[in-house]
């Protein structure tokens, strides 16, 4: 069993979100419920203002218990229709499109929206190119889609996130990866 001391939980995430204040810097800290979803660490740093980040319906129903609204959610993978993406971002919460068919459901829309994208960074060396196009990671940065939806000026990507997984960890990768 663990045992968890929550007056470490709180000082830990005030002393980070303190170092990125400090810098002036406005970034969201976000708790993924995946890797615990003891109600009383989700109390605690929902009451902190942590937004929450979730993966399934499971999931995203403990979030709407503690982070105190939709705003405060991150839904990052299980968009099963585009009726369901589209109703989630009409709620407010920030989703991360992770798929081809998630592209193809925002595509077109017809309202200003903020959303949050996972490339597939997979960096398996092909020719000149380390990327693969094809991941459960991700969207490859070479999907048509992508690019249709990079331009729609009623889409603002405020979120990223990187999948990578190759075969190799040297430094040359990483320069290659920010590139």
């Amino acid at each position: 069993y663990y045992v968890v001391d929550l007056s470490i939980v709180r000082a830990n995430y005030l002393a980070f979100r303190n170092a990125i204040q400090k810098r002036g810097r406005k970034d969201v800290i976000a708790y993924s419920i995946k890797a615990n979803y003891d109600s009383q660490i989700l109390q605690t740093l929902g009451t902190l203002g942590a937004h929450m980040e979730v993966c399934s319906e499971f999931e995203y129903q403990m979030a709407i218990q503690y982070a105190g609204t939709p705003e405060n959610i991150i839904i990052n993978g299980f968009q099963s229709s585009r009726v369901v993406l589209l109703q989630n971002l009409e709620k407010g919460a920030l989703i991360i499109l992770g798929s081809p068919r998630e592209l193809e459901y925002i595509k077109g829309i017809e309202h200003p929206v903020r959303l949050g994208l996972r490339l597939n960074l997979d960096y398996i060396k092909k020719g000149d190119q380390y990327f693969s196009t094809h991941s459960r990671f991700g969207i490859s940065p070479l999907d048509p889609t992508l690019h249709d939806i990079l331009t729609d000026p009623n889409v603002k990507i405020t979120c990223l996130q990187c999948h990578f997984s190759g075969n190799t960890r040297a430094p040359k990768i990483y320069h290659r990866i920010v590139q």
